[in-house]
């Protein structure tokens, strides 16, 4: 039984090595302790690295990453399905890739093993995916003033009769500050060309950090009061001015309490 095992791995082997050699993605093969175990020839072509260099070498030590930050290309090997990378090849240069992970069946004389089938993306395809998250991206700032906006003109038509002059005053200022985000919101998307040609400016200048606080807390009081939910501010005494960009600054705190209170009890 064990002679017939290890014969049909070796035929199992050489037909992944027939297989990958007829295919342009790279093939890679991973055991339990993040070695690789196998190094198809279209692995070499995309990486510069020869299979001879890379057997038995942690997968983060030939893949390795433009900036790091803590990330380890090994990291994949725990999130089976479809990923985009950039990697660094045997040269040096970046090169992005589709990278598919599955894992394998383990076999008792191998234990649990990964499968990685790496395709180099063209130019297009990133710009594709990029346009992909920018457009995630717009989608979620956009929905966050809006929210705001419904939030306040539910409560306004639920509790119109109910409501003091000073009351209907605060909704009606929050529906502004959520008017004047969402324009913020337009602005920077005509900003984008300047973005994507390196010329995005941040206008610094000295800004009240109380103020911007307050605003922010106003721009998202309807949805915590929607939800039952309470804002604690805590802030010293007296706060100098910062240099900062108030209109993005604004921007950034509004979507940490956005989804503070959406992903909140």
């Amino acid at each position: 039984m064990v002679t017939t095992a290890l014969d049909e791995r070796a035929y199992l082997k050489a037909l992944l090595e027939a297989l990958s050699v007829s295919i342009r993605e790279g093939v890679v093969l991973v055991d339990s302790r993040g070695l690789i175990t196998y190094f198809s020839p279209g692995a070499q072509r995309l990486t510069g690295w020869a299979a001879g260099e890379v057997m038995g070498v942690s997968l983060s030590r030939v893949f390795q990453v433009p900036e790091q930050n803590g990330f380890q290309f090994a990291a994949v090997l725990e999130s089976p399905g479809v990923q985009r990378l950039d990697i660094l090849t045997r040269e040096r240069q970046t090169l992005t890739l589709s990278v598919i992970v599955k894992k394998l069946p383990a076999r008792p004389e191998t234990g649990p093993e990964t499968l990685l089938v790496l395709r180099e993306l063209s130019d297009q395809e990133a710009a594709d995916h990029l346009q992909s998250i920018f457009l995630a991206n717009v989608t979620h700032e956009f929905r966050t003033p809006l929210s705001a906006i419904n939030a306040s003109v539910e409560y306004f038509l639920e509790e119109m009769e109910n409501l003091t002059r000073d009351e209907i005053k605060q909704l009606l200022q929050s529906v502004n500050l959520s008017f004047t985000a969402l324009q913020t919101l337009i602005d920077n998307l005509l900003e984008a060309s300047n973005i994507e040609a390196g010329r995005f400016v941040v206008h610094l200048r000295a800004v009240d950090v109380e103020e911007i606080v307050t605003q922010s807390a106003t721009v998202v009081a309807p949805l915590l009061n929607r939800r039952g939910q309470q804002l604690l501010i805590h802030k010293p005494e007296h706060l100098p001015p910062i240099q900062a960009d108030p209109l993005r600054l604004e921007q950034v705190l509004v979507n940490l309490l956005s989804n503070a209170s959406k992903y909140g009890p």
